[in-house]
């Protein structure tokens, strides 16, 4: 199932590395610059963000079909604001502005929280595993506030794209 979930992350970021290459990605793109000049040069900004709002939807949907495949069901109540907390790490992470950004953010995620999960020797292994599994987190997010603050604009980002003029 892994393969299958990476083979299919993968041809949806290279088909969105494609469409942003096209002159649809290229009005996006200006739409996200200045609007009002976008609209100016006659190009319909409210279908443009319809457009880009339904193919990102089509995208979560793709990703809950694979999340609910992967635990046969799941329930509102399963979406806890820690499942939302590591989507937006795995964003900030990877960077805005790239089409691969998203997947090398959740593989450094990945390997982040994986290799958190065995913290056996001192002093983490002074603690309980209760205490380990919050120590865990806090070393998480650590890493991420790090990241920030180094490297606020992600592995991926641009420096550029952050600077306002």
């Amino acid at each position: 199932m892994l393969v299958i979930v990476w083979a299919v992350a993968l041809a949806c970021t290279g088909g969105l590395y494609l469409a942003i290459r096209t002159p649809w990605g290229r009005v996006l793109k200006s739409i996200r610059e200045d609007e009002d000049a976008a609209r100016s040069l006659g190009k319909n900004v409210f279908a443009y963000k319809l457009q880009s709002l339904a193919l990102g939807s089509a995208l979560a949907g793709t990703a809950g079909l694979f999340y609910a495949w992967q635990f046969s069901f799941f329930s509102p109540g399963d979406f806890a604001p820690l499942l939302t907390f590591f989507a937006w790490m795995i964003v900030i992470l990877g960077g805005l502005g790239r089409a691969w950004s998203v997947p090398v953010g959740a593989l450094v995620f990945g390997v982040i929280f994986a290799g958190t999960r065995f913290f056996d020797f001192p002093p983490f292994s002074w603690f309980d595993s209760a205490d380990r599994a919050y120590l865990r987190l806090i070393v998480i997010g650590l890493v991420i506030v790090g990241l920030v603050f180094f490297r606020p604009q992600g592995i991926l980002g641009k420096r550029d794209e952050m600077v306002l003029e």
